[in-house]
């Protein structure tokens, strides 16, 4: 059943998502201690939103409907599929930019390899917590 506060509620994760990178981006760009919280509150964040939608059932973006896909046919856990699709990406987009980037890396750094580590377990955890009280509200 379709519970439009649910859409709401994950659309809400986006929005904080980005509102979270816009303050760290304004007040601690060049502050490098924050650094690892900066990164564990975004990717915390984008998981949640992930997790609700894999529980809603609603649309994803590409991504993480592909490994939803994955998870779906192999009946293996989602977290630890995104985990090895993110990291996957990552390995392809440094690979590609070594071979046309004149042997140098370019748009991936520390926060795009703890993104892809990250994330799938960050979802793997929020996937654990909300599934059941989601689906009691979705259902009842």
């Amino acid at each position: 059943m379709f519970k439009p506060s649910l859409v709401f509620a994950q659309g809400a994760c986006y929005r904080a998502f980005k509102l979270t990178v816009g303050v760290f981006r304004v007040f601690f760009a060049r502050e490098k201690r924050v650094l690892p919280f900066y990164f564990g509150t975004s990717a915390a964040v984008l998981s949640f939103g992930v997790a609700l939608s894999v529980v809603a059932n609603v649309v994803m973006n590409s991504g993480e409907a592909f490994v939803r896909v994955l998870a779906d046919l192999s009946g293996k856990n989602f977290g630890n599929l995104k985990i090895a699709f993110d990291v996957f990406c990552v390995a392809a987009a440094v690979v590609l930019s070594i071979l046309f980037f004149d042997f140098r890396i370019e748009g991936t750094r520390e926060g795009t390899i703890f993104a892809a580590l990250f994330t799938g377990l960050f979802v793997r955890v929020f996937l654990r917590w909300i599934r059941k009280p989601v689906e009691k509200r979705l259902v009842g």
